[in-house]
């Protein structure tokens, strides 16, 4: 905060997040909630960007703490009932949005906020909670929402529409309250002469409802999906497939409790529920329920023996427990049901101590496919992740005064690199193995030039003309880089930079870790630089991204040819 204010610090935080680079905004943000943990527009943006991230839960506490610092803005309260809202905080929406209008608060925002939160408790209108609108109905009284004829209309709408159960539970919610209330006692008698065959024709969705469910959940519309699949599941209140489905909505959501409740609901209704198990085992898994997760997956392969995602996923939990041999079993397990399971084969060489010369393009291209949207939050925020800035800081002090010229980004990803050393080149391109990594590069609008390809690849059939050729964290996923200086030297037109990061090992070679990432010893680099006439310019190590509590060691390298 030395050479900037915090008003100022404020504004270009704004206007990096605007225009897509949010690495920077990150940055700003962060600075000034260092030096004022309470400055309310810093928070208030850094929740903002959490959200479109994401990451809706993580933005709560900076929405709070705007509030609370400062109450005289509008937004602040705006901000922060409807958060509430999205993480189904329903009450405390209500006592938020009551307490701003004691305040003199006005104006639509406040008015759209109060009719969403009545719709919303329409929705599900039988008790809500802060956490699970939908959970402990039986719990509640329809009565403490609506008033007696809102409900006895609502119970008589639900009836018409087949929602028998919902309709049941209304009228039984009234009579709980006022036993003798006629309507109440003929409805309730009218659903019991419903015809079986009706009843029994409501247990599950056509494909068409299913169709559509689907259609929300694979573009992403998590929240969406999630509204579709409660609304169907009054309707359908049997149906494993729909609590399945909701389980994934909310795991998506972040909200794994609730989903892990939502899978097992599921598995009540259908016991021998494979999928359910499964799934409810990755929920179980990314809380860090390990044991749990593992005793999932071993329900859901007893069921479905040949489930080889089952076996893998359980490996996974099992190297995360140091359960080596285990892990071991189970990836062998995937390759005897699908022997071409690329990724599983690089996992069971990384476990066995076999290095093999660089890791499968489809592993990292799926890897960083599944990591895209939240990959730039997640590294940052979770992984204090350095090797951008460090790698950027080291080649512009050593470059010196004027522009860098023409920089390649190898393996550019979202384009962390490519913001820190935008404003230093004349020229910018980047490449990428992941398409989704690259979108996200795409958005940001920094780079001349995005090419989606391997980088042995681009190197053998492009022409290279560059004054840099930079890489982050990216030869952590090519072992050998023998063909990567190859063909650099032998094609690159003028004489030029290669500054790059490794892992950092003392034992000589590269090395295949458990991970499934390479590490890079010095002398290795060495020995590439004396085959391939590179001189080191510079080497240091240094801290790249937190991993399991402690810091992960680089090596930054800067050659010259």
């Amino acid at each position: 905060m030395t050479e900037l204010t915090i008003d100022q610090a404020l504004q270009k935080g704004i206007e990096a997040h605007k225009a897509g680079q949010v690495q920077e905004a990150n940055r700003l943000y962060t600075a000034i909630l260092k030096a004022q943990p309470k400055h309310p527009y810093a928070n208030h943006s850094m929740g903002v960007l959490a959200v479109g991230v994401g990451k809706v839960k993580e933005a709560l506490p900076f929405f709070k703490t705007a509030l609370e610092s400062n109450p005289a803005t509008a937004q602040f309260w705006l901000s922060y009932v409807n958060i509430l809202i999205k993480l189904d905080q329903l009450a405390d929406a209500k006592s938020v949005l009551d307490q701003a209008k004691s305040k003199g608060a006005r104006g639509d925002g406040f008015d759209k906020l109060e009719l969403r939160l009545k719709e919303v408790k329409l929705e599900n209108p039988v008790g809500s909670r802060n956490t699970a609108p939908e959970e402990d109905q039986e719990q509640h009284n329809i009565l403490d929402t609506l008033k007696l004829d809102q409900a006895i209309k609502l119970a008589k709408t639900k009836a018409k529409k087949g929602y028998l159960e919902e309709a049941k539970r209304i009228y039984q919610n009234i009579l709980a309250k006022f036993p003798k209330n006629k309507r109440a006692s003929d409805g309730l008698e009218a659903l019991a002469g419903e015809p079986v065959g009706r009843i029994s024709q409501l247990q599950e969705p056509s494909e068409d409802q299913l169709q559509s469910l689907m259609k929300f959940y694979s573009k992403g519309q998590l929240q969406q999906a999630l509204k579709q699949a409660k609304t169907l599941i009054q309707q359908f209140p049997r149906s494993p497939i729909l609590y399945n489905f909701k389980g994934a909505a909310l795991k998506g959501l972040g909200h794994l409790d609730l989903s892990i409740d939502a899978y097992k609901k599921a598995l009540a209704i259908k016991p021998d529920y494979a999928e359910a198990y499964y799934n409810m085992g990755n929920a179980l898994k990314k809380h860090g329920r390990l044991d749990e997760a593992i005793e999932a997956y071993s329900k859901a392969l007893t069921i479905k023996p040949d489930k080889a995602d089952a076996y893998k996923n359980m490996g996974s939990a099992l190297k995360e427990q140091g359960q080596l041999e285990e892990a071991i079993k189970a990836y062998n397990n995937v390759l005897a049901i699908k022997p071409d399971s690329v990724d599983v084969l690089h996992m069971v060489s990384a476990l066995t101590g076999r290095t093999t010369n660089t890791a499968p393009r489809n592993y990292v291209e799926s890897l960083f496919d599944r990591y895209a949207e939240n990959f730039d939050y997640s590294l940052l925020n979770e992984l204090e992740y350095r090797a951008p800035k460090l790698i950027s800081n080291l080649a512009v002090h050593l470059h010196g005064e004027g522009s860098m010229g023409k920089i390649l980004d190898l393996g550019c990803g979202t384009g962390l690199l490519g913001m820190e050393v935008k404003e230093y080149c004349s020229d910018l391109e980047g490449l990428d193995l992941s398409g989704k990594m690259l979108e996200q590069a795409r958005n940001k609008n920094i780079y001349n030039k995005l090419s989606h390809i391997e980088i042995v690849e681009y190197l053998s059939e492009a022409e290279l003309d560059f004054d840099y050729f930079m890489s982050a964290d990216v030869f952590v996923y090519v072992g050998d880089l023998s063909d990567v200086f190859r063909l650099i030297k032998s094609k690159n037109k003028r004489s030029a930079r290669l500054v790059f990061s490794t892992e950092h090992t003392e034992l000589d070679g590269f090395h295949l870790e458990q991970t499934g990432r390479y590490s890079h010893s010095k002398s290795y680099i060495e020995s590439l630089c004396s085959k391939f006439d590179y001189s080191m310019f510079h080497f240091s190590t240094a801290p790249l991204r937190s991993e399991k509590g402690k810091f992960l060691e680089g090596g930054m390298y800067v050659l010259d040819f």
